[in-house]
């Protein structure tokens, strides 16, 4: 017993070959492996007996026919092969034709020699109602069909029995049970051989018949339809197919030209181009060619990208990521995220929890249906579960405070959040002013007038900042010039000020959690302050304040416009209050309102208990705006100069340095005629002990002596980077 087997491109069989007796043992056939291709039903002229059939073996491996069978060969008889009469061979070569006969020497070549391989002088075909020939791969007529020829009724498609010509198949091809596939033999054509008598046998015994058609090769070409540039394409012939012979010849036209003159062979290489047409040539063994083309793009490869919600993400907070990831001429088939915290997810918009807080590194891989791959990574910061609120936005004006009402919300733990306010943008280049920047309810004292952004941060042990912001808006006061002091008695009536009316004095916190109102109780001095010049003014002293908590006073001095003088009213007002060792100081954001009568300004509180007030009018002597300036300003690390302009007859004269307090820091003595503080050089303020000023505002004016009167120019501002 034998098996046939057959070899298959680009596939790895392996095959157990058991020699036994020189016989090949393999797989079994399949249908079409073997065709009848001839049959000579009526015989020969030499006798109608001598009847034989011609097998063509399609397949490239040797097809051994010990143990396969023929039904109907002998009037619907099975015969095996194996019982035969005799044999030159059971074996047919790949593509090679096999005689089986009546008798050894029915056929023969022109020069005497047998063309019979297997003969069974048990053939016997009915002429008249011949049935089917059917060809099995197993003995007894069992196992697989392989190839079937003729009608179950009737009589044969094809052959002549008084000429003795054959019956021919057309095509090895198509099925044996189509009558349209078989034909006379057409000995103008083509015949082969003489019978036993020496007679020509009008058929084609072991070759191709004369009314064979060779049927055109299948090309195929196995390779990708997309490539990314660049890359190298194996294109792979190899399952052409060939349905009655083999391919003999591969040639591919690589690059579109219409000429098959590129590469020879099952297989070729080319480089990924933008847009690449291929085609592939192929020959079978009887001539005949099958032609096949693709076009090969490339492949533009995806873009990945994603986005997440909320946008600022939080610890143990759900965050939604949602990939944009597209591919311009494909799809996307996989997703791959890596969160940065050793999570990942395969799903297109996953969802995730960060367990701390902290800046991870999070990545989207996406691959399309070409295999193409692309990453997209972007930091995401996870912040505490905490919230900064920085308060509403307010307006006030210059020369009042304002209590900041930062909060938390969230993770208040003080261990670990820092507080910390900071400056956006100020006006000319102003600094921040708080009493305690590191406090979420610091007071703001603003400087200038204009728009103030504050920012309030809360940073975390871990570096994470989380923070907000409000706006101040500081609007303008009425201005009142500073000038040289003088005064006049305005009021004595009433001392009890309770009506507003009256000339009087009301005291008033500002900025506390809630306006505190407080009294403030005068009486008249016995004696007049002593300014410079002198002058008569109204004042108080013995100041008893009640409910005043801390920061800044808001004092408001009322006089009674009815004892005013016109002339009094006509002129700027400012509001003077005593300090022991600085004397009189003018009160800072000094504003008059002339409908109700009164002038403002802001004092602190330590300043006012026990202090004498005085209201005081600008002086009506001359200008001293240019007796003294000073540059540069703002001060640099190198110091300032100031320069003098003092009148011929002017004495020595005292530059006094305060802080915008009004304390006195340094007093310089100056002689006469000099015209410039230092003499040469620059001076770096310092003040009386000698202590750099700090950067910030500070306040200076000059007194000087002149035909026998104090004079005192107006203050000045220095300001010190």
């Amino acid at each position: 017993m034998s098996f046939r087997y057959r070899n298959l491109y680009f596939s790895c069989i392996i095959v157990i070959l058991l020699v036994i007796s020189g016989v090949i043992v393999g797989a079994p056939a399949e249908q079409g492996d073997l065709v009848v291709t001839e049959v000579a039903w009526m015989g020969t002229e030499a006798s109608y007996s001598d009847e034989w059939i011609e097998f063509y073996n399609k397949t490239g491996s040797v097809i051994d026919l010990e143990s396969w069978s023929i039904y109907g060969a002998s009037s619907g008889e099975c015969l095996n092969f194996a019982s035969a009469d005799g044999a030159k061979t059971t074996e047919i070569q790949p593509y090679t034709y096999i005689i089986y006969a009546a008798h050894n020497n029915d056929v023969k070549s022109k020069s005497g020699s047998s063309l019979v391989d297997l003969w069974d002088s048990t053939i016997s075909l009915n002429n008249s109602s011949p049935g089917e020939l059917v060809i099995y791969d197993s003995n007894n007529c069992t196992g697989t069909v392989v190839d079937r020829v003729n009608q179950s009724d009737g009589p044969w498609f094809a052959g002549d029995n008084p000429e003795t010509l054959s019956m021919e198949r057309v095509s090895y091809c198509r099925s044996g049970t189509e009558a349209d596939n078989w034909k006379d033999n057409s000995p103008s054509v083509s015949t082969a051989g003489v019978d036993e008598k020496g007679n020509p046998v009008k058929g084609t015994p072991g070759g191709d018949n004369s009314v064979y058609q060779n049927e055109n090769p299948g090309a195929d070409i196995d390779g990708p339809d997309k490539c990314n540039l660049g890359d190298e394409i194996q294109l792979d012939g190899g399952n052409s197919t060939d349905c009655d012979g083999y391919i003999e010849a591969y040639s591919w036209d690589l690059n579109g030209d219409g000429l098959y003159d590129d590469e020879t062979g099952v297989t070729a290489t080319i480089s990924c181009q933008e847009s690449t047409k291929v085609s592939l040539r192929v020959r079978d063994n009887g001539g005949a060619t099958g032609f096949v083309s693709m076009t090969i793009e490339s492949n533009e490869p995806p873009t990945s990208d994603f986005d997440y919600s909320p946008s600022n993400p939080k610890r143990g907070k759900e965050v939604n990521f949602t990939s944009l990831a597209a591919d311009p001429d494909g799809s996307i088939t996989d997703w791959n995220w890596n969160f940065g915290d050793g999570g990942s997810s395969d799903v297109r918009s996953p969802k995730h929890v960060f367990g701390e807080p902290g800046t991870y590194s999070v990545s989207l891989t996406v691959q399309d249906d070409s295999g193409v791959k692309d990453t997209f990574s972007r930091p995401i910061t996870v912040k505490p579960d905490l919230e900064a609120d920085a308060g509403e936005n307010k307006t006030l004006k210059l020369g009042s405070s304002v209590k900041l009402k930062g909060d938390i919300s969230g993770n208040k733990s003080v261990k670990e959040i820092a507080v910390a306010w900071k400056l956006l943008e100020g006006p000319n280049g102003s600094r921040l002013n708080l009493d305690d920047s590191n406090r979420l309810d610091p007071l703001f004292v603003p400087k200038e007038v204009g728009t103030y952004r504050l920012k309030l941060v809360l940073s975390t042990e871990q570096g994470i900042e989380v923070s907000d912001r409000t706006t101040i808006t500081v609007k303008k006061n009425p201005a009142v010039k500073r000038g040289k002091l003088s005064t006049e008695f305005l009021s004595k009536s009433n001392r009890t000020y309770d009506k507003k009316n009256e000339a009087g004095l009301r005291a008033e916190i500002l900025q506390t959690d809630g306006p505190v109102r407080g009294s403030v109780i005068g009486y008249e001095l016995r004696a007049l302050p002593n300014l410079d010049p002198p002058s008569n003014a109204f004042s108080f002293k013995d100041l008893k304040i009640t409910q005043l908590e801390s920061g800044l006073a808001r004092i408001d001095f009322f006089y009674n416009d009815n004892e005013l003088s016109s002339s009094i009213q006509d002129k700027k007002l400012n509001l003077l209050y005593f300090l022991p060792k600085s004397g009189w100081v003018e009160a800072e954001k000094i504003s008059v309102d002339a409908e109700k009568n009164y002038v403002s300004g802001t004092i602190k509180i330590s300043n006012l208990k026990g202090t004498p007030l005085a209201l005081a009018s600008e002086s009506q002597d001359g200008g001293t705006e240019d007796l003294v300036v000073h540059g540069p300003n703002p001060v640099p690390e190198k110091g300032c100069v100031f320069w003098f302009d003092l009148p011929n007859g002017a004495k020595k004269g005292r530059l006094k340095i305060f802080d915008v307090d009004g304390k006195l820091l340094t007093e310089i003595k100056l002689t006469k005629g000099q015209k410039r503080f230092p003499a040469g050089g620059r001076w770096q303020p310092k003040d009386a002990n000698g202590n750099l000023f700090n950067s910030g505002i500070y306040l200076y004016r000059l007194k000087f002596h002149e035909s026998g009167k104090t004079h005192w120019t107006e203050v000045k501002k220095l300001a010190i980077e």
